[in-house]
């Protein structure tokens, strides 16, 4: 093992039992290390040059933005296009209140949050059962009042509840079910995916239970005064776009039907010739080299060469530390010949750009 362009080193490397939880693992290296260093002797000093706790706290931070980004934006497409902010904020409770019963059902059943499970939540599917309720049963309150119904407001909006009811079961499980055949899958897909799927059914559940028995209860709270039913700027040019598009499409029927089967068509063509990858990728910030040497090279020559590779790569500003590892240790936990050297290059947190500079 060599480092930073100057030589040989000694390294050390931390092996995590399985199952366990490398956050709390790599915390608790780090706190041992400290009390190893207070008995080293002088001139010897450890220092970690690749910590885990890096890359977890770089993918927490990426799904805690993806999720509030996610949330803010459809907290203001409800408000923007419901037309009623008392109802537009009721169903934007269910958000976090779908998150909380999901995050219990997956520490129940062990399902681990990552980027892949926490990442690939819709709130755009949670909160559609809630939206449909609310949108029914301001339709029928302002109506009631329009027709000065002498009806209690609780009997109203009980009805209205009822009458969506069936369908906002029917819409959540479907999409529930798509979710279904992944859980089939096993090996590293099955490791990958499950828990994406378990933490979406979950979700799915909470924010379906929830739009049976919280909405109904707090709209009965929120909808006692007067209650208006209008639709807002975007819906009304919506209809003004949607309107002579559908005349346009009904009476050239069937010239459209034959552009949407040529489109299929072409499609289908292309599809086989088309990539599938379905693993997110995640910028870990930092770089492995795998330099392969000649197979012949003596151990003296791969640190030779190793430790030329790290001057040259140091030149870059961007790069803040480099090590290399050629071959195995005794307790060998990679496989790796003399001729295989792994170089980890840790390169420097990304700095926003300045555009305008003073």
């Amino acid at each position: 093992v060599t480092a930073g362009g100057e030589g040989e080193i000694v390294s050390g490397m931390a092996i995590m039992l399985k199952g366990e939880n490398s956050r709390a693992v790599a915390e608790r290296v780090a706190a041992r290390i400290v009390e190893i260093r207070k008995t080293l002797p002088a001139g010897v000093t450890i220092e970690p040059f690749y910590d885990r706790t890096a890359l977890v706290k770089r993918a927490i931070a990426t799904v805690e933005t993806n999720l509030l980004e996610g949330a803010a934006l459809v907290i203001f497409v409800l408000l923007l296009l419901l037309g009623n902010w008392r109802g537009a904020l009721l169903v934007a409770t269910i958000i976090p209140l779908s998150m909380l019963f999901a995050a219990i059902l997956m520490r129940i059943f062990n399902v681990s949050g990552n980027l892949m499970s926490l990442g690939a939540l819709d709130f755009g599917l949670i909160v559609d059962g809630a939206v449909v309720m609310v949108e029914n049963v301001v339709r029928r309150r302002a109506e009631a009042q329009h027709e000065k119904s002498h009806e209690a407001p609780e009997r109203t909006i009980l009805e209205a509840c009822i009458e969506v009811a069936r369908p906002v079961v029917f819409a959540v499980a479907i999409i529930g079910i798509v979710y279904l055949p992944i859980l089939s899958l096993r090996g590293i897909e099955g490791k990958m995916f499950v828990p994406m799927a378990l933490t979406v059914i979950f979700a799915l559940l909470g924010s379906l239970l929830l739009s049976l028995t919280y909405v109904p209860a707090m709209l009965a709270l929120i909808l006692r005064g007067e209650v208006s039913e209008k639709e807002s700027f975007l819906i009304r040019w919506a209809k003004q776009v949607y309107r002579p598009s559908l005349a346009f499409v009904m009476k050239f029927r069937s010239q459209v039907l034959a552009a949407a089967v040529t489109a299929v068509l072409i499609s289908a063509i292309a599809f086989p010739y088309l990539g599938g990858e379905f693993i997110p990728r995640l910028d870990e910030g930092d770089i492995l080299i795998e330099a392969i040497l000649l197979p012949s090279v003596s151990l003296n020559q791969s640190m030779k060469l190793t430790t030329e590779v790290e001057k040259s790569l140091l030149a870059f500003p961007e790069v803040r530390q480099i090590v290399s590892k050629c071959g195995a240790p005794e307790v060998a936990n990679d496989s790796m010949s003399l001729n295989q050297c792994d170089v980890f290059v840790m390169l420097k947190p990304i700095e926003p750009i300045a555009i305008f500079k003073t």
